[in-house]
């Protein structure tokens, strides 16, 4: 298994996470929870994920914090050798959370099994 980490963002993906000291909470978060959470509160587009869940109730008691993700660019690789796979959980580096690709070998068919007429 070969694991590709780097730092080049793939753009237009909106991923978020519910952490606290540095500790994934809910995985993945959405707005969804949010609501469920927060029953009686209205919410718009005016705020991101993010913005919304810092001025809740539970944020105040918990001291947690929901933060976006994101999906680093899938690596070049040859598919005739390898698969690549998303790695989740995100993961924290260099002061950010990332999700990261896995490639993992295919197996290699034994074409001198086969018989041949």
């Amino acid at each position: 298994m070969i694991v590709f980490l780097y730092a080049k963002k793939k753009d237009n993906l909106m991923n978020y996470l519910k952490v606290k000291d540095n500790l994934i909470l809910k995985f993945p978060y959405t707005y969804s929870d949010l609501l469920q959470e927060n029953p009686s509160s209205n919410y718009d587009d005016r705020f991101t994920l993010p913005e919304w869940y810092s001025v809740t109730e539970e944020c105040r008691q918990t001291g947690a914090s929901v933060v976006e993700f994101q999906i680093v660019e899938q690596p070049i690789f040859d598919p005739a050798v390898y698969e690549a796979e998303l790695n989740l959980p995100p993961i924290f580096v260099d002061g950010a959370w990332v999700a990261n690709w896995v490639l993992k070998e295919l197996p290699v068919l034994n074409l001198s099994s086969t018989t041949q007429t």
